[in-house]
């Protein structure tokens, strides 16, 4: 079923149409959960957002209630709800530099070439 959604169509369904940004509780850490939801870029699109968009990734998406989405728009990057780093396209390839573990790995140059950046490859 996902893979007929569009991309915020796929956020919605994966939050539950409630907000993932995480909040302090006393000893852990839970989900806001407060919906309705709007969808936000945690990697903006000026940063390569929307070349993640188009090739349908959601890993940089996130939905959140309206008062954490305001909260990114007031306080960015001090917020905790975006992605440090940039995408960019090298030919037909999208790569990502930055400290996000999962867009390394998809989109790092490690990931194009494993063999360059002194990996070994499995086959």
């Amino acid at each position: 079923m996902i893979g007929s959604l569009s991309s915020r169509e796929q956020v919605i369904e994966r939050s539950g149409a409630r907000c993932e940004a995480m909040v302090a509780l006393p000893r852990t850490w839970a989900r806001c959960g407060k919906g309705p939801v709007e969808v936000h870029h945690a990697l903006t699109r000026a940063r390569g957002g929307a070349l993640l968009d188009s090739v349908g990734e959601t890993h940089h998406l996130i939905a959140l209630c309206s008062t954490h989405h305001r909260e990114v728009d007031d306080h960015g990057h001090t917020s905790g709800l975006m992605i440090q780093g940039s995408v960019y396209r090298d030919g037909l390839h999208l790569i990502y530099e930055g400290p996000d573990a999962y867009l390394r790995a998809t989109y790092g140059k490690a990931a194009l070439h494993p063999t360059a950046m002194g990996l070994s490859v499995v086959s």
